[in-house]
Protein backbone atom coordinates (compact mmCIF):
# COMPACT_ATOMS: atom_id res chain seq x y z
CA UNK A 1 0.00 0.00 0.00
CA UNK A 2 1.20 3.48 -0.83
CA UNK A 3 2.03 5.72 2.09
CA UNK A 4 0.45 9.14 1.54
CA UNK A 5 3.05 10.87 3.74
CA UNK A 6 5.91 9.62 1.57
CA UNK A 7 4.13 10.75 -1.58
CA UNK A 8 3.63 14.21 -0.07
CA UNK A 9 7.33 14.49 0.71
CA UNK A 10 8.21 13.40 -2.83
CA UNK A 11 5.84 16.00 -4.27
CA UNK A 12 7.41 18.74 -2.17
CA UNK A 13 10.96 17.64 -3.09
CA UNK A 14 10.08 17.56 -6.78
CA UNK A 15 8.52 21.01 -6.31
CA UNK A 16 11.84 22.51 -5.19
CA UNK A 17 13.85 21.34 -8.20
CA UNK A 18 12.67 24.07 -10.62
CA UNK A 19 14.10 26.78 -8.39
CA UNK A 20 17.65 25.63 -9.19
CA UNK A 21 17.06 26.33 -12.88
CA UNK A 22 15.27 29.60 -12.21
CA UNK A 23 17.98 30.91 -9.89
CA UNK A 24 20.89 29.89 -12.13
CA UNK A 25 19.36 31.44 -15.25
CA UNK A 26 18.28 34.64 -13.49
CA UNK A 27 21.71 34.96 -11.83
CA UNK A 28 23.41 34.67 -15.22
CA UNK A 29 21.01 37.21 -16.74
CA UNK A 30 21.54 39.81 -14.02
CA UNK A 31 25.29 39.15 -13.85
CA UNK A 32 25.37 39.96 -17.55
CA UNK A 33 23.29 43.07 -16.91
CA UNK A 34 25.73 44.19 -14.23
CA UNK A 35 28.67 43.50 -16.56
CA UNK A 36 27.10 45.45 -19.47
CA UNK A 37 25.42 48.18 -17.37
CA UNK A 38 22.16 47.22 -19.09
CA UNK A 39 20.05 44.09 -19.29
CA UNK A 40 20.76 41.92 -22.32
CA UNK A 41 18.32 41.48 -25.16
CA UNK A 42 18.19 38.61 -27.66
CA UNK A 43 21.43 38.55 -29.69
CA UNK A 44 22.72 41.62 -27.84
CA UNK A 45 25.29 40.36 -26.77
CA UNK A 46 25.71 36.74 -27.63
CA UNK A 47 25.95 34.92 -24.27
CA UNK A 48 28.84 32.80 -25.57
CA UNK A 49 30.99 35.91 -25.94
CA UNK A 50 30.79 36.78 -22.24
CA UNK A 51 33.87 35.97 -20.13
CA UNK A 52 31.83 34.14 -17.47
CA UNK A 53 29.68 32.08 -19.86
CA UNK A 54 31.74 28.95 -19.17
CA UNK A 55 30.82 29.20 -15.48
CA UNK A 56 27.06 29.59 -15.94
CA UNK A 57 26.43 27.48 -19.05
CA UNK A 58 26.93 24.03 -17.44
CA UNK A 59 24.94 25.09 -14.39
CA UNK A 60 21.99 26.43 -16.39
CA UNK A 61 21.94 23.48 -18.81
CA UNK A 62 22.28 20.86 -16.05
CA UNK A 63 19.56 22.36 -13.86
CA UNK A 64 17.35 22.78 -16.92
CA UNK A 65 17.75 19.11 -17.83
CA UNK A 66 17.10 18.04 -14.25
CA UNK A 67 13.95 20.18 -14.21
CA UNK A 68 12.74 18.58 -17.44
CA UNK A 69 12.93 15.12 -15.90
CA UNK A 70 11.52 16.31 -12.57
CA UNK A 71 8.40 17.83 -14.11
CA UNK A 72 7.45 14.45 -15.59
CA UNK A 73 8.23 12.70 -12.30
CA UNK A 74 6.18 15.34 -10.46
CA UNK A 75 3.20 14.73 -12.76
CA UNK A 76 3.39 10.98 -12.20
CA UNK A 77 3.81 11.21 -8.42
CA UNK A 78 1.02 13.79 -8.19
CA UNK A 79 -1.31 11.55 -10.18
CA UNK A 80 -0.46 8.60 -7.93
CA UNK A 81 -1.04 10.80 -4.86
CA UNK A 82 -4.46 11.91 -6.13
CA UNK A 83 -5.40 8.35 -7.04
CA UNK A 84 -4.20 6.95 -3.69
CA UNK A 85 -6.06 9.51 -1.59
CA UNK A 86 -9.33 9.66 -3.49
CA UNK A 87 -11.64 10.57 -0.66
CA UNK A 88 -9.39 12.89 1.32
CA UNK A 89 -7.17 14.66 -1.17
CA UNK A 90 -5.08 17.45 0.30
CA UNK A 91 -4.39 19.87 -2.53
CA UNK A 92 -1.84 21.98 -0.65
CA UNK A 93 1.25 19.89 -1.61
CA UNK A 94 0.24 19.80 -5.26
CA UNK A 95 -0.55 23.51 -5.46
CA UNK A 96 2.60 24.61 -3.61
CA UNK A 97 4.87 22.36 -5.63
CA UNK A 98 3.28 23.39 -8.93
CA UNK A 99 4.28 27.05 -8.45
CA UNK A 100 7.94 26.39 -9.33
CA UNK A 101 7.05 24.31 -12.37
CA UNK A 102 4.65 26.96 -13.64
CA UNK A 103 7.29 29.64 -13.07
CA UNK A 104 9.73 27.71 -15.27
CA UNK A 105 7.12 27.30 -18.01
CA UNK A 106 6.48 31.06 -17.91
CA UNK A 107 10.24 31.69 -17.92
CA UNK A 108 10.65 29.45 -20.98
CA UNK A 109 8.49 31.87 -22.98
CA UNK A 110 10.41 34.95 -21.83
CA UNK A 111 13.14 36.91 -23.59
CA UNK A 112 15.61 35.66 -20.97
CA UNK A 113 15.53 32.10 -22.33
CA UNK A 114 15.43 33.46 -25.87
CA UNK A 115 18.62 35.41 -25.15
CA UNK A 116 20.35 32.45 -23.48
CA UNK A 117 19.44 29.95 -26.19
CA UNK A 118 20.29 32.35 -28.98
Amino acid sequence: MLDIKHLKVEIYVLGFIPYGFILSLIAFYFHTGFFLDRLPTPSQPDPRELPFYSVYEPLVNTTGNIWLFSVFAWLIVSAIYIFASKKRIQWKPIIYSSIGHLAVVILLFSTIVEWFAD
